[in-house]
């Protein structure tokens, strides 16, 4: 009997686990995907101030 229960608990915790997991996975992608937007933000910002700055500098 105490054998049986074990094994119960070591799969829910087994499944508890890939839960967890499936979560951080998923997390990262977000933290992925916001890198990648942010960055592109930057570069568009950089770009229109060497826009900027190159039409100030020719005035």
């Amino acid at each position: 009997m105490k054998k049986e229960h074990f094994e119960v608990i070591l799969e829910e915790m087994n499944s508890k686990f890939d839960l967890v997991f499936e979560n951080f996975q998923s997390l990262n992608h977000k933290i992925d995907e916001y890198n990648i937007d942010f960055n592109k933000q930057i570069d568009e910002m950089n770009e229109f101030l060497k826009k900027r700055l190159s039409v100030k500098i020719t005035i």
